[in-house]
C-alpha cells in the first residue's frame, strides 16, 4: 500500500514500514525503512529530542535548505 501522509502523528508515524521523502525542489533525500530515517538525519546534523513527533522534525528536516542534500542542482543556500 503507497499513502501520502503530511505530518502524520507519532502513532501513526510508528506503524510505516518504509518511506520516501523528497525535498521541495523534488529530489529524493531519503528511501528506505522508516527505522533508519531518524540516524540518517541524525548523521546530517539534526537533532531529534526525545518527547518531539519525529515526523514533524522530518518535515522540518526537509524545508531546511542549509542541508546539502536538499537542495536543487545549481541552487544556492538560504545562508550563502
Amino acid at each position: 500500500v503507497c499513502a501520502v501522509l503530511h505530518q502524520p502523528r507519532a502513532q501513526v508515524f510508528d506503524l510505516v514500514d518504509d518511506l520516501v521523502l523528497l525535498s521541495p525542489a523534488g529530489r529524493t533525500v531519503y528511501a528506505g525503512p522508516r527505522a533508519g530515517a531518524v540516524p540518517y538525519f541524525e548523521s546530517l546534523g539534526v537533532e531529534f529530542p526525545a518527547r518531539d513527533n519525529p515526523a514533524d522534525i522530518l518535515m522540518d528536516a526537509l524545508t531546511d535548505l542549509r542541508l546539502p542534500a536538499m537542495k536543487a542542482p545549481g541552487e544556492a543556500r538560504r545562508d550563502e
